[in-house]
């Protein structure tokens, strides 16, 4: 599968001449690569940073159905056609989950591991509004931003949140808006997208460096989840950003940034 991606940076070389291994980051649930563009901006001067669509998002092909391991493999293979393995793999939310499978799954193509707000476990159902939403508008038919607009705010009271999901919808050539994530695959999949099926008790374990940067105001990881993180991720360290929610990358640019930093020198 030829996922699309936006491809930054001096192609793996440091302007000392010097190799760096490239980043690659993965974007979160109804999003799409660009989302990470400003941060990829604010490190590609020195490194190469890949921003892919994930299967079903953005300009990338849609798949019959979602799973960790299926994604885990179609990543894993776009990492080696373009020259991206080992790489420092980060992902941020259901891209973080991806992330850690692939590193699980694959760990000779993962250098070392960045999760953004995530942690590997289950997660409640948080985007039923969200979904339904999004099928109205696509049931729907609309000509315009604004007629998704006025649908959409009935069920998502968040204008930021509508704002980002609507960067999604583009206009066909019959003047209706569609959305270009494959809904009708990520709704009926969406239980399977909650469940974290990697266990250190069935042999899973990445022992690479391997940093959790959360959200101080976020639910997505919590101190409980320590004991689960540590055997799957024994050299695990964990960041908590203050007043921060689980954008964190965008919600604390400068103070997530500088954590980054530190993640990317850190010594082995």
């Amino acid at each position: 599968m030829m996922l699309h991606f936006h491809d930054l940076g001096p192609s793996g070389r440091t302007t000392a001449g010097s190799a760096a291994t490239p980043v690659v980051i993965l974007h979160g649930l109804f999003g799409s690569g660009d989302n990470w563009l400003t941060f990829a901006r604010t490190i590609a001067e020195s490194r190469r940073v890949v921003l892919p669509d994930l299967p079903n998002h953005g300009d990338s092909p849609h798949t019959d159905s979602v799973s960790y391991p299926q994604m885990s493999q179609l990543i894993f293979s776009f990492l080696k056609e373009n020259g991206l393995a080992p790489c420092v793999l980060t992902g941020h939310s259901m891209g973080g989950k991806i992330a850690m499978a692939v590193a699980l799954e694959h760990a000779e193509a993962v250098e070392r591991l960045c999760l953004v707000d995530i942690a590997p476990v289950s997660d409640p159902a948080r985007h039923s509004e969200i979904l339904a939403a999004m099928t109205e508008v696509a049931d729907a038919g609309v000509r315009s931003r604004r007629e998704a607009e006025e649908i959409m705010k009935k069920r998502v009271s968040s204008e930021r949140e509508r704002l980002f999901l609507q960067k999604s919808l583009t206009e066909g050539d019959d003047g209706i808006y569609r959305w270009k994530l494959n809904l009708p695959v990520i709704r009926e999949n969406y239980e399977t997208m909650l469940e974290w099926p990697y266990r250190a008790a069935d042999g899973y374990s990445y022992k690479g460096p391997t940093w959790f940067i959360s959200g101080s105001r976020s639910k997505y990881v919590r101190p409980e989840h320590e004991s689960v993180i540590r055997p799957l991720f024994p050299h695990a360290k964990l960041l908590a950003v203050p007043d921060a929610g689980h954008w964190v990358h965008a919600e604390q640019p400068e103070a997530f940034s500088a954590a980054y930093e530190r993640f990317l020198s850190e010594q082995t």
